[in-house]
């Protein structure tokens, strides 16, 4: 995924990847596994790909800035959006700098303090 959020799709039996455009990357990132449906690509007669669900995380762990609102804004540029921590931060406040274990199993984005 890039910083602008858009991504690839590898899918087995396939080649090549395919475009993901950022209106149809969803709440997924790299490395996870997911849902997709392939779509004409009316500007190469290809093929694009949008995510329908998510799932598996592919990541166990996010790095991050905690913002307000129990929100962090993860450092990887592959994770263009916040994502919300479930539960109290503990000791952390605003500004510090956390890792937060995700579920890998969930389809949200909600993850946990470590």
């Amino acid at each position: 995924m890039s910083s602008a959020g858009y991504g690839f799709l590898s899918v087995d039996g396939f080649e090549r990847d395919f475009f993901v455009p950022q209106p149809f990357i969803g709440k997924a990132m790299d490395k996870d596994i997911v849902q997709a449906e392939l779509l004409p690509d009316r500007k190469t007669d290809g093929k694009i790909a949008k995510i329908i669900r998510v799932l598996e995380r592919g990541r166990n762990t996010i790095c991050g800035v905690l913002l307000a609102g129990g929100r962090i804004r993860p450092f990887s540029k592959k994770i263009p959006f916040e994502v919300c921590l479930k539960g109290s931060p503990g000791e952390a406040r605003k500004g510090d700098w956390i890792k937060m274990e995700l579920d890998r199993k969930s389809t949200r984005l909600n993850s946990s303090h470590t």
